[in-house]
């Protein structure tokens, strides 16, 4: 089925596939725990799906002053979930009962009840070196200092493995040390209120995903309750 005919099937016939969703900053790791979960049998887990533009309407309608859908949040409320259901289902395999979206962005930037959500989290420090990396091999346009660092990479990738101090400037270190922050503040307060908005949140640190994957592994394939 496409994606379109997925949103009008009847009430018996939507999916009753689990959900969950892989959190994370950038360059975290979201893709590494995909890749994990889609070992199991059981899980497919895709992305990036950035769904995050459809929650946005979804709550602008909700806060309007005025408006029928304003009038009905509980009717608004079951058919977004299903629209997220559906589209996140006809974007994986279809036989899978446990289905997943990674997008590396915040747990608050998409919340549907009953849903399930693995943040991973990793040292800011590495995940600036990483994201600076990626956006020379991606040939990013930066400003003038960087783009004059983006020719060095480009002539010799091993040059600043060689020639670390020369790596970063001030502006792209405060940049991704703010945004870390940021986000890493915003998903511990969403995990405070994890049962206010009826979620499960299994929290992991790249760290430790590094020195023990099989036992992380295990224990999110039990968080989302596959079978073995």
């Amino acid at each position: 089925l496409s994606i379109y005919s997925m949103w009008w099937k009847s009430e018996k016939e939507k999916t009753t596939q689990q959900l969950f969703f892989i959190r994370g900053y950038q360059r975290s790791g979201t893709n590494w725990v995909s890749n994990l979960m889609n070992l199991h049998p059981e899980i497919s887990c895709a992305g990036e799906f950035h769904l995050k533009v459809f929650y946005s309407a979804y709550q602008n309608i909700l806060n309007r002053k005025h408006g029928i859908l304003k009038q009905k949040p509980k009717i608004l409320q079951e058919n977004f979930d299903s629209f997220i259901l559906n589209t996140v289902s006809a974007l994986n395999d279809k036989d899978a009962p446990i289905i997943g979206d990674r997008t590396p962005m915040a747990i608050e930037d998409l919340i549907l009840k009953n849903a399930k959500y693995i943040l991973i989290q990793r040292d800011g420090r590495d995940i600036l070196v990483s994201w600076i990396y990626h956006l020379l091999r991606i040939d990013h346009k930066f400003g003038k200092d960087m783009e004059r660092k983006k020719k060095v990479f480009q002539e010799d990738k091993n040059y600043f493995e060689v020639n670390k101090k020369e790596l970063l400037n001030s502006h792209w270190v405060e940049k991704i040390a703010i945004g870390w922050n940021n986000r890493i503040l915003r998903d511990l307060e969403t995990i405070k209120k994890a049962k206010h908005h009826n979620i499960e949140v299994f929290p992991i640190r790249y760290e430790d995903l590094l020195t023990d994957t099989d036992k992380l592994r295990n224990d999110m394939y039990s968080f989302l309750r596959a079978g073995t």
